[in-house]
């Protein structure tokens, strides 16, 4: 058939019935947050963030396949996973907490005192946050953040099974 629309790259058509749906739910979860305190920097900061969908993780991994060193690859995914969820950061040190208005980057970095926090690059600026055997604060940390991901995704799951009664 001449009048086929290509494939995207979720291995659908445009447009169609399953790219909607895909979109709908993406957008569900992205509006889905959470407010967790920071491993390792408890009683003082908590960040917001949102949901994160499979797509947009493995896209993630896809872009660091090429870091031949598993143990640097892992840390730079988790990283990478909490830059790109992070809405928002609270200093909460001080009753109310204080909103700092930014996420995990470069001035959050700052914020907490990384020397030269303006010259890395956002990755580089989280990994510093957690720097040398403190970066097992940072996994702890991002295993309770997939956690709730993983949560996340299934509370959308369910939202959109309520648009679609049983009918046998």
């Amino acid at each position: 058939m001449d009048d086929e629309q290509p494939l995207s790259s979720n291995g659908v058509h445009p447009g169609s019935m399953a790219e909607r749906a895909r979109a709908m739910r993406e957008n569900m979860l992205s509006r889905k947050t959470v407010v967790m305190e920071v491993a390792g920097y408890e009683g003082m900061l908590a960040v917001e963030y949102r949901g994160l969908g499979y797509a947009e993780a493995r896209t993630m991994a896809s872009r660091l396949e090429r870091v031949s060193d598993e143990t640097q690859r892992d840390l730079y995914f988790r990283a990478d996973q909490m830059i790109a969820a992070s809405v928002n950061a609270f200093d909460i040190r001080s009753d109310p907490k204080r909103e700092l208005g930014f996420g995990w980057g470069i001035a959050l970095a700052a914020e907490l005192g990384v020397d030269k926090a303006e010259e890395l690059t956002p990755r580089q600026a989280v990994l510093a946050c957690f720097p040398g055997d403190y970066q097992y604060k940072l996994v702890e940390h991002t295993i309770e953040l997939g956690e709730w991901f993983r949560g996340a995704s299934n509370d959308v799951d369910l939202w959109q099974a309520q648009d679609f009664p049983v009918t046998s």
